[in-house]
């Protein structure tokens, strides 16, 4: 065993260590949020059924360069802590026109990680040599199925053929340039429809892509995806022998719509916490406000119901926590 695992593996086992680096982590964490996702687009050119944007009501549009550029500002006076800046939420990043001209400016900005989900229908070799351009550090593509039939009953309105031959054109175009970045993850959410697809997906993708990986499906809240998919989630891909612990992602992550609105978190696609706007206050006074922090307490206590969003998710089943958590 790697001698770190081995120190590791030893330590996790004693709570009172455990309690001095999650108080120390979350001390940390406090300060500012470590992953910012920032919704470049609302807008998307796809229905996927394990998604909640095709009923989603809020706007969708792009992101003003007045308001990214606020942003951006901010987070580069905390870049030492943030590990991960994504310019994708709930939309399609490639339809915003100005994505190429947003990813150098947060590099210019001294932002060292910058990446975004993408599901690479719109991905022409001009597109993918202005990407590779741009600096972007990473990209994951949703790609849900290792066969044409799943794959576009998954992801309606898509053509999967076009899709790998546009993912599979970047890649070849990164090691014809000898380009390290971006590194290029391809993803599948594990569904009815594919269940079977696993270690064939794979497969095809290994030796391509840098990383393949396999998620299970939450349920955005329990309210949108169809029945049959919401039953699946529940009952087939999680553990439910798993205790309800206080989900690390409220004092980690934080996601802006592209009007400024700062979400709850991943699942919240609607954008209603009423945690704040950046338009009007700053990333920082939101994260160390009151509203974040009665959310944040609630977890704690255990009173997860008492948040209604939270109350129905599973999405910290789907997610391995930190070993040193609570």
């Amino acid at each position: 065993m790697n001698p770190k695992h081995k120190i590791k593996n030893t330590i996790k086992n004693i709570p009172p260590i455990r309690k001095i680096v999650r108080e120390y982590n979350i001390k940390q964490w406090e300060k500012f949020p470590t992953q910012i996702s920032i919704e470049s687009t609302s807008r998307c050119n796809s229905r996927c059924i394990t998604c909640e944007h095709k009923d989603m009501k809020r706007a969708k549009q792009d992101m003003t360069m007045e308001l990214y550029e606020k942003i951006i500002k901010e987070c580069s006076q905390y870049r030492k802590l943030i590990t991960n800046l994504s310019l994708s939420f709930m939309g399609e990043p490639l339809l915003d026109e100005n994505i190429f001209k947003k990813i150098k400016l947060a590099k210019e900005w001294g932002i060292r990680f910058i990446s975004f989900i993408c599901n690479g229908s719109l991905l022409t070799e001009e597109k993918a040599k202005r990407l590779i351009d741009s600096g972007i550090d990473s990209i994951v593509f949703s790609v849900d199925g290792a066969f044409k039939a799943s794959y576009e009953k998954i992801r309606v309105g898509l053509n999967y053929e076009q899709v790998t031959d546009n993912i599979k054109t970047l890649i070849g175009l990164k090691k014809k340039l000898k380009s390290k970045k971006p590194t290029i993850s391809v993803d599948m959410v594990q569904t009815e429809y594919n269940k079977g697809e696993t270690e064939l997906f794979k497969t095809q993708w290994q030796g391509l892509a840098d990383e393949v990986m396999i998620r299970p499906l939450h349920v955005w809240g329990g309210e949108v995806i169809d029945k049959d998919l919401l039953n699946y989630s529940r009952n087939t891909l999680f553990n439910n022998k798993l205790s309800r612990r206080p989900c690390f992602y409220l004092w980690k992550s934080m996601f802006i719509s592209q009007d400024g609105k700062v979400a709850l978190c991943c699942v919240d696609a609607e954008c209603e916490s009423g945690y704040g706007n950046i338009t009007t206050s700053s990333i920082k006074e939101i994260w160390q406000g009151e509203q974040i922090k009665k959310v944040r307490k609630l977890h704690l206590c255990g009173e997860f119901d008492k948040i209604p969003l939270c109350g129905r998710c599973n999405f910290y089943l789907a997610k391995e926590m930190p070993w040193w958590w609570v």
